[in-house]
């Protein structure tokens, strides 16, 4: 899917000495100063270019998986007894503060093995949920879960700032 491919900005820097000046070359355009001060601006050019060209946003939809928001998702916790909820944010910001009775466990350490110590069947609830619709966690494991042929998958695109737009309550660790 083109959503999960980060567009990167290509630049091309040549640096060359020209008597006691530097001259920096970054994509046809050259800038001349003392060579003293070279490094320091050219490290300065360096560390404030941007690293990607787009803003990743996570698809609308997910092939076989149940897209909710968060009145659904409150409304699967109140009516679901064995629904499985996996916060698959960093530990960091699952410990700063997370839904309640949700686990947490990173999107790229989920496997099989992982899944089925979570869920006891394939038809066991589960709602993935991460920081929102700018983070892909969620939605990549979702569609794991999907693929290894979990048959109730739902996926809470909204994430982790829908639960906090709606001022739902907030469990910590």
């Amino acid at each position: 899917m083109g959503s999960d491919h980060f567009r990167c900005i290509r630049i091309i820097i040549s640096f060359r000495l020209r008597g006691g000046d530097a001259m920096l070359k970054i994509n046809g355009l050259s800038l001349c100063w003392r060579q003293r001060l070279a490094g320091w601006y050219l490290l300065l050019l360096l560390v404030s270019l941007p690293l990607t060209a787009e803003k990743v946003i996570a698809p609308e939809d997910l092939t076989g998986v149940m897209r909710v928001t968060t009145q659904e998702v409150v409304n699967l916790i109140l009516a679901t007894p064995n629904l499985v909820i996996i916060d698959v944010r960093h530990r960091e910001n699952y410990a700063e503060g997370h839904i309640e009775g949700a686990k947490n466990h990173l999107d790229t350490l989920l496997d099989a093995a992982v899944l089925a110590g979570y869920l006891e069947s394939k038809e066991t609830p589960v709602i993935f949920y991460c920081n929102g619709p700018d983070c892909l966690r969620s939605s990549h494991a979702a569609s794991l879960a999907y693929s290894l042929g979990y048959q109730r998958v739902y996926w809470y695109r909204d994430g982790w700032s829908g639960w906090l737009k709606e001022r739902l309550p907030i469990s910590y660790p």
